[in-house]
């Protein structure tokens, strides 16, 4: 084997481990992304996007869902004990898209 012949398959193998490491990075970086939530509240749809996970453990994205979940319904203000009662529990327990 020629001191060429060694040299192009080091840097075949370089660019090929080069790609691999690209498609894994995108995998992972499509598992970092955190899931998006909604919810239906008298027939009103509501969507959380859902973030990024590098900035936020899951518990905290849930957190802010449910608390944007909240705000959007209970814009108006206008609702009874009960109805906000109903809202926070919508709020609680999303489905995950």
């Amino acid at each position: 084997m020629t001191k060429t012949f060694g040299l192009k398959l080091f840097l075949i193998g370089l660019v090929s481990l080069n790609a691999f490491s690209n498609v894994f990075a995108a995998v992972s970086d499509q598992e970092r992304s955190s899931p998006k939530y909604s919810y239906t509240y008298q027939g009103e749809n509501f969507v959380y996007p859902g973030t990024s996970r590098t900035s936020a453990s899951e518990n905290d994205i849930f957190e802010k869902a449910a608390f944007a979940c909240y705000n959007h319904f209970n814009k108006s203000n206008n609702y009874s004990e009960d109805d906000k009662l109903e809202i926070i529990d919508v709020c609680a327990n999303p489905k995950k898209i």
